[in-house]
Order: structure tokens, then C-alpha cells, then sequence
């Protein structure tokens, strides 16, 4: 199967950083093909041994193809970051601009039979707009739920888009009962499947 990961923020130093990473580890070994597409800073480069350089691509910021730093599910993040409630409707045009050019150019040249999109947020709304013949599954760290608090307007623009995500992975129950009420998605829609861990770092 070939595989589009999505995430529109750096895919490392947070949870949701190190879950893709562990989440593309594990399907290479299965035998799958992953292609990442993620926000990242000017220098930012994925390990050669996860994935190979031809199949990633980025939207840069710091300069790049935006000007300020990478904006963060959380609004403190291990790095220098942008808080998404700071941005003006200018910035997020050109925000889901960015994303928009870089998605259709992952989906041109991989061609996948599955998107894997991180947060119910943004990118994951344009993924499904851009898209929407794909099967798609998206991930719920819980931060993007904030997200919805915090900008209601953006949330409510992108709602209907989130809403077609044939399958939504909550944390936990209570995560799940949240997710149903900030989108609204189907229940059924939604999964829980709680966080794993790296058997080659912890073990008895």
C-alpha cells in the first residue's frame, strides 16, 4: 500500500512528531510505501534511514515558502514556533496556500491509496478537499481540539471538509466524545486506539 503521512508541522520533538515517525517506521516494515508531507523549518531534514529525500516534501518556513516560524498545534512548542490564533486571514491564505501547492504535488507525484493526516485541523481539512476519492484517516492528538476553541472562525470553515474523514483515531473514550462534538463527525466514524511505544527503547 502506498501511503501519504500528512502533518503540518515538524515530524519530530513533540508527540505527534515522534508518532509519525514511529507510525512510518513501522509501516516500512510491513511492506508499505510512505511519502511524508510536513511543515518544517528552513533546515529541517528526516533521518536518510526512515525515509529517503525523494520521498518527502515540505512546506518551509522561516523565510522559505513563509515568512514566520512554523505555526503549532500546541501554543508552546519545543521550538520556535507561530501560535495559529495570532495569525490574520492574510497569513492563513497564505498558510493554506502553501499547503494546498504542496499537497497536490505529493498526491501528483506519489499517487497513494491512503492519506494518513495528523490533527483534525487545516491541513487535514485541505487534505480531504484536495483528494476526497482517497481513502483518508486521520489521527487526533487532542491539541487540535484546542485549536477549535481558540479560532472558532477557522473551525468553522473547515468543519465540513473534517466531517468526510472516513476514519478518525481518538486517544481515549472521553477524547472521542469530543471529537464528535467539535466537528461533528459519526461516532462510528471514530476509533480509539491508545498511544503505543518503542519496544527497542522500553522493555522488561
Amino acid at each position: 500500500m502506498r501511503i501519504l503521512h500528512i502533518i503540518s508541522q515538524t515530524p519530530d520533538f513533540t508527540g505527534s512528531g515522534k508518532y509519525i515517525r514511529e507510525i512510518m517506521g513501522q509501516s516500512g516494515r510491513a511492506g508499505h510505501e510512505n511519502f511524508l508531507l510536513a511543515g518544517a523549518p528552513a533546515g529541517f531534514r528526516l533521518p536518510e534511514s526512515l525515509l529517503h529525500e525523494d520521498r518527502c516534501r515540505y512546506v518551509r518556513f522561516d523565510g522559505k515558502d513563509l515568512v514566520w516560524p512554523v505555526p503549532g498545534m500546541s501554543d508552546v512548542m519545543p521550538y520556535p514556533s507561530t501560535v495559529f490564533s495570532s495569525l490574520c486571514r492574510a497569513d492563513m491564505s497564505m498558510y493554506q496556500k502553501a499547503f494546498r501547492g504542496k499537497i497536490r504535488e505529493a498526491l501528483e507525484t506519489f499517487r497513494p491509496d491512503l492519506l494518513h493526516t495528523h490533527h483534525l485541523w487545516v491541513v487535514s481539512a485541505l487534505a480531504r478537499s484536495l483528494a476526497p476519492h482517497i481513502p483518508m484517516v486521520t489521527t487526533c492528538h487532542g491539541t487540535c481540539l484546542r485549536q477549535h476553541y481558540l479560532c472558532p472562525e477557522v473551525g468553522r470553515a473547515i468543519t465540513p471538509d473534517l466531517a468526510k474523514i472516513e476514519k478518525i483515531i481518538a486517544l481515549s473514550p472521553d477524547q472521542k466524545e469530543n471529537i464528535a462534538a467539535a466537528i461533528p463527525a459519526d461516532p462510528a466514524r471514530i476509533d480509539v486506539i491508545s498511544g503505543g511505544y518503542d519496544e527497542a527503547c522500553f522493555f522488561l
